[in-house]
């Protein structure tokens, strides 16, 4: 599993207020699949990127920083959920992920691009900075599962975004933020409409799931689990100011 003893979690000397585990239907495959995402969820709301958004003490141009590389990564995001929905056998399932396709774009994307306009970053500035070498590798893992996994697999791949940014929002809507900046941000994923989001997604999960073997559920599991790692190590390159070193 993640270590969690790494440098940055080391430094911080804080953790966001306890979450109750998510309540699923017993038997359910987003149970089960939860068993397998709950080490990360607590790795990262103990993530130092994260107690600094609740205490404000991170720094400026740290957060700056994360907004270029998720304005980046969230373009590639909806296109994996594109992709998912064009793959998807029934149309109801074809919905959900192209109607978050197109609401990724809308409303995450205008999110940041609200918030990189409060920091003086452009169009321009924006497409000048190269995604990160976490933010590729991520990215790349999404859209490999979505094109070459399972749908499930794809599925899976993409919920540890939904679910442990809900979490996330969950948790620093409960210590608030003195950054106006940073509490914009958590207000969106701590609102009603990003929690529907998730269940909507999260009941797309466990339909797909009723159909798969155990041994296609585990395949399906590990993408997510990847997909989670992923998502502790965003923050924490975001924190370090990762760049590629050649």
């Amino acid at each position: 599993m993640l270590d969690v003893t790494s440098s940055a979690l080391r430094c911080s000397g804080s953790s966001l207020p306890p979450l109750a585990a998510p309540t699923r239907p017993s038997g359910s495959w987003s149970a089960k699949l939860w068993t397998v995402l709950a080490p990360v969820d607590a790795a990262l709301l103990a993530h130092p990127f994260l107690t600094g958004i609740a205490d404000g003490s991170l720094a400026g141009d740290v957060f700056t920083g994360y907004l270029v590389q998720d304005a980046h990564y969230l373009a590639e995001y909806a296109r994996a959920l594109a992709m998912l929905g064009a793959r998807a056998e029934q149309l109801a399932d074809t919905a959900v992920l192209a109607r978050h396709a197109a609401g990724t774009v809308e409303v995450e994307l205008a999110l940041h691009a609200e918030l990189l306009t409060a920091v003086g970053v452009d169009r321009a500035a924006l497409a000048a900075v190269p995604p990160s070498p976490t933010n590729h590798a991520y990215t790349r893992h999404l859209l490999a599962t979505a094109a070459l996994g399972s749908v499930a697999d794809g599925v899976a791949a993409v919920l540890p975004c939904f679910w442990l940014y809900a979490r996330a929002g969950a948790a620093l809507v409960a210590a608030g933020s003195p950054d106006p900046r940073y509490q914009r941000w958590v207000d969106t994923y701590a609102g009603d409409a990003f929690a529907a989001v998730v269940e909507e997604v999260l009941a797309l999960v466990d339909r797909l799931g009723t159909g798969l073997t155990p041994a296609q559920q585990a395949h399906a599991e590990a993408e997510a689990l990847t997909s989670a790692r992923y998502e502790w190590m965003f923050f924490d390159a975001a924190l370090r100011q990762e760049r590629w070193p050649v």
